[in-house]
């Protein structure tokens, strides 16, 4: 396996579906096999998993997209979920990593916009702030 090559692992989207078949029956519930999958194999062979987080994925209306592909939704519920998801499969140093900052043409972004203002840093922020804090007690 070509993965052993490396020393950390990921997975770009968490392996979104264009056709919106996910393993469990939704995206997060693939999520959460696809990392417990890989977090037990890269612990096996002593490698880390960095997990993806991504708050929404929509390519249909960019000249490079798929213009008939199922978007993966955009809720603060769901982002949240996702995040949590993806810190329970990290390990020492704790990273995961965010697709994207600032990719508008993806539907990716969590900088601000008028449609939900701070809503996705303020998750990230809360989310991040207790897990720090459940881990030192």
């Amino acid at each position: 396996m070509r993965a052993r090559s490396f020393d950390r692992v990921t997975s770009w989207l968490g392996g979104y579906s264009g056709e919106g078949k996910y393993l469990g029956g939704s995206y997060e519930a693939q999520i959460e096999i696809l990392y417990s999958k890989w977090g037990k194999w890269a612990k096996e062979y002593n490698r880390k998993l960095i997990p993806f987080v991504t708050p929404e994925f929509d390519n249909r209306y960019v000249r490079w997209g798929c213009p008939n592909c199922t978007p993966l939704n955009r809720f603060p519920q769901l982002f949240e979920k996702r995040v949590n998801i993806a810190l329970m499969y990290t390990c020492p140093p704790r990273v995961i990593l965010i697709g994207t900052w600032n990719d508008f043409f993806e539907s990716t972004a969590l900088e601000p916009a008028r449609e939900y203002g701070f809503t996705y840093l303020e998750i990230l922020r809360k989310v991040l702030e207790g897990y720090g804090t459940s881990e030192k007690s």
